[in-house]
């Protein structure tokens, strides 16, 4: 994880539509600058304008309304081949920006002194990471866990679209990270 990586504005940046909210994960969690709200047609095509987004949909309809260039139909209905169709659609570097955003609000995280994060994460995490990061938007706090290697195992079989693949990521939710509840807001990564 890198402060900067996060922040690259060479990088494609996406607004995903209100159908895709797996891949919108994804994609933060790839490192890619992804809006994910509910907004009405109008004003997505408004954001993507105005921010210069591409918009991500299965809306055809949608598609068509932001004109060429500005929006991509995601063909794939299952979310994980979603997330190798748009990496191969817009040659997106899966490792390169890997967990440099937060997966929750969007906002590209910032490394934090493990002594500042140690009353709000597990003792046994505490013991053994050594590196954390912050978001400064939201507070989710993230680490690499055992689970960042089966997230990047998943995105390499994703990708090599072998077909024996599952759809779902145990354990968690779904999108390669563990979190914590109540009042230890974690997330690690």
């Amino acid at each position: 994880m890198s402060p900067e990586a996060g922040t690259d504005r060479s990088q494609p940046r996406f607004l995903v539509d209100i159908m895709l909210g797996r891949l919108a994960k994804w994609l933060r969690i790839l490192g890619y600058d992804t809006v994910y709200e509910h907004l009405t047609d109008q004003l997505v095509l408004e954001r993507i304008r105005q921010e210069d987004r591409i918009l991500l949909s299965r809306d055809r309809e949608l598609v068509a309304l932001a004109g060429e260039g500005r929006a991509y139909f995601v063909r794939n209905q299952r979310p994980l081949r979603q997330v190798a169709e748009v990496i191969r659609a817009f040659r997106l570097d899966p490792e390169r920006y890997f967990f440099t955003r937060c997966s929750l609000c969007n906002a590209p995280v910032e490394k934090v002194d493990k002594d500042r994060v140690g009353a709000e994460v597990p003792a046994y995490v505490l013991q053994s990471q050594e590196d954390f990061w912050r978001c400064p938007s939201c507070g989710q706090i993230y680490w690499r866990g055992s689970h960042f290697e089966r997230a990047k195992a998943w995105l390499h079989r994703a990708l090599t679209d072998r077909g024996d693949w599952p759809e779902e990521i145990p354990p968690g939710r779904g999108d390669g990270t563990a979190s914590l509840r109540g009042d230890q807001r974690s997330n690690a990564t």
